[in-house]
């Protein structure tokens, strides 16, 4: 559970390769401030994996695997809608 009132500073690694940092301010104006960069962080950040998972459905093509890149498309789809719908959050929260 979070302590919001907390004053520090911390990273962490994703998966993917790069570590982010980010620090918890104490006010709720500061952790309003903190979520909108940090969702419009990982909206720019899904968006560029969106595009990678174009480039492996084209290839999968390429190699004539259609069932596959198929599958991809639909995955991709489900991709886009989920950023659409942090974009969507992002607005809500007066972006």
């Amino acid at each position: 559970m979070h302590d919001y009132h907390d004053h520090h500073s911390h990273g962490h690694t994703h998966g993917h390769g790069h570590v982010h940092d980010h620090s918890h301010s104490g006010t709720a104006a500061g952790e309003q401030e903190e979520v909108k960069a940090l969702l419009g962080y990982m909206l720019s950040h899904n968006e560029h994996h969106a595009e990678e998972l174009i480039g492996i459905s084209d290839r999968l093509r390429d190699l004539d695997m259609e069932a596959a890149a198929e599958i991809m498309d639909q995955a991709i789809s489900h991709y886009n809608k989920g950023n659409a719908l942090v974009e969507k959050a992002l607005l809500a929260m007066g972006e």
